[in-house]
């Protein structure tokens, strides 16, 4: 495992966009990203977004066969600049198109409202390519992660979809402390104390 820098940009996201392209089933990555003969460069364009957020508050972690990557944000650092304000705007026009922006605002509203106050750490996104699927590429870079953060004191708090991933967090200790339906998908925000 290695930490991203700038010049890993495409990279990540690739592979993030390896990892979600073919998901067609109701989640928070098809949640955001407008479903119409444009959604792979509107899903290109989420997965620049969230490594520009997460190298600029937080980290992403490169799995040693660059297959895998892990975004991670601390949002108690995350604040609104110039920058950040662009990148938000092309992401409303590139990525959720006008007809969708009021909803994924609330969407974001709520699940802040689910989240701790206190500071925390919070993985944005994991993606593995999609040919490297099930081969144990993603629980090794959580594995990895986690060990790098092992004497870190801020709680972890993630969000998922798929029953799948919550198994798999269940085994690196998350324990789930919410769950909701109201954007017609199960949602569960789970909690680990290092």
């Amino acid at each position: 495992m290695r930490i991203a820098t700038q010049k890993d940009k495409n990279l990540v996201t690739k592979v993030l966009h390896s990892s979600f392209v073919n998901i067609t089933t109701a989640n928070s990555i098809n949640f955001v990203v407008k479903q119409d003969k444009n959604r792979s460069k509107r899903l290109l364009f989420l997965a620049e977004y969230m490594f520009n957020i997460a190298y600029s508050f937080g980290e992403v972690y490169i799995s040693d066969n660059e297959n895998a990557c892990l975004l991670i944000v601390y949002p108690h650092n995350k604040k609104n600049t110039y920058k950040t304000i662009c990148w938000d705007i092309q992401l409303a026009i590139k990525t959720i198109g006008f007809n969708k922006i009021l909803k994924v605002l609330r969407r974001e509203q709520q699940l802040k409202k689910y989240h701790i106050n206190e500071p925390h750490i919070h993985p944005l996104v994991l993606g593995v390519s999609q040919e490297m699927q099930g081969k144990g590429i993603g629980p090794r870079l959580i594995k990895e992660v986690f060990e790098y953060h092992k004497h870190n004191t801020l709680p972890c708090i993630i969000e998922t979809t798929s029953e799948s991933n919550l198994k798999l967090y269940k085994r690196f200790g998350f324990t789930i402390f919410k769950k909701t339906h109201e954007f017609n998908y199960p949602l569960y925000f789970l909690r680990k104390d290092f």
